[in-house]
């Protein structure tokens, strides 16, 4: 299968047109995950949202980029982390950048080429992250 590329909005990344969530996966073993990753990454799918940051997806994740994460464009979620195994969502801008900290380690590398603002559903929830410092640290 070869997918065509697409510049992703003005960052100049190189994406696949098709791209790789993992909210479906994640009650998978990390094996399992890796193995769907590179299957991604050998049909031109370099385009990975984390919408949520499980042990996991993240640990299958890190184990199917190994040795490629040159080729990904990975989508981390500020406010989205996990507590015991546990998903929650945080609006205090500390506690999003040790979900995301925590990400980025568990996944063995030092950044993300997005950030995506986790579930921003209304405009209340946009008042809160803005005036809570999330939007800032997503800057």
């Amino acid at each position: 299968m070869s997918i065509g590329q697409r510049t992703l909005g003005r960052t100049g990344f190189r994406v696949g047109e098709i791209g790789l969530g993992f909210e479906h996966l994640r009650r998978q073993k990390p094996e399992t995950i890796a193995a769907v990753v590179s299957e991604a990454l050998e049909n031109e799918i370099n385009y990975f949202d984390l919408v949520w940051s499980l042990p996991n997806v993240l640990r299958g994740v890190k184990i199917g980029i190994n040795g490629r994460r040159e080729r990904v464009r990975i989508a981390v979620h500020l406010g989205s982390g996990h507590k015991n195994g546990r998903y929650l969502r945080s609006r205090k801008a500390d506690e999003c950048k040790r979900f995301f900290d925590d990400a980025l380690s568990n996944l063995g590398t030092d950044y993300a080429d997005i950030a995506n603002i986790h579930y921003v559903k209304d405009l209340g929830t946009w008042k809160q992250v803005n005036d809570g410092g999330v939007v800032d640290l997503a800057c």
